[in-house]
């Protein structure tokens, strides 16, 4: 018995994997420009207390227990999660879904991510999209929704 022809049988399966440089074209940061973002927000809201804030705490203790490596937003928002998973984190446990650390950094993710994705999306990122086809995946993991935005763009 001969097996049914799929219609998109001879089209290959491909699988784009995209990283933050996906989104670099369109002036959206990398996650190390992210960081220094989110450092100078945190510490200019903290200012006029005489501290830098919960994210420049938590950086220093995850250095020392790390010195050897490089300061890292994923590798510091994965400590931060432990640490209030774990409920290490004592009288930084102020909310129900993370530390103030951790409520700091994704509301200036947020922020940042929102100011700096444009409002129109760019060509590139149409023309992507556009030669997308129905058995294409795609695997992210960026923060922002530029991708998303060329999507819906070609409404998809």
């Amino acid at each position: 018995m001969e097996e049914p022809q799929h219609p998109l049988r001879d089209t290959p399966y491909r699988l784009f994997i995209l990283g933050a440089g996906f989104s670099k074209p369109a002036g959206l940061p990398l996650s190390i420009e992210l960081l220094d973002y989110i450092r100078r927000n945190v510490k200019y809201c903290h200012q006029s207390y005489g501290w830098d804030g919960p994210l420049e705490e938590e950086i220093r203790e995850w250095k020392n227990l790390y010195p050897d490596e490089e300061e890292n937003l994923e590798q510091i928002l994965a400590y931060s999660h432990r640490k209030h998973y774990l409920r290490l984190d004592g009288s930084e446990r102020y909310f129900s879904d993370g530390s103030r650390t951790i409520v700091a950094m994704r509301e200036n993710v947020q922020e940042i991510l929102m100011s700096h994705t444009p409002e129109i999306t760019p060509s590139l990122y149409l023309k992507f999209s556009g030669r997308l086809i129905p058995l294409d995946t795609i695997l992210t993991f960026n923060y922002d929704t530029l991708l998303e935005q060329s999507l819906d763009d070609r409404n998809y």
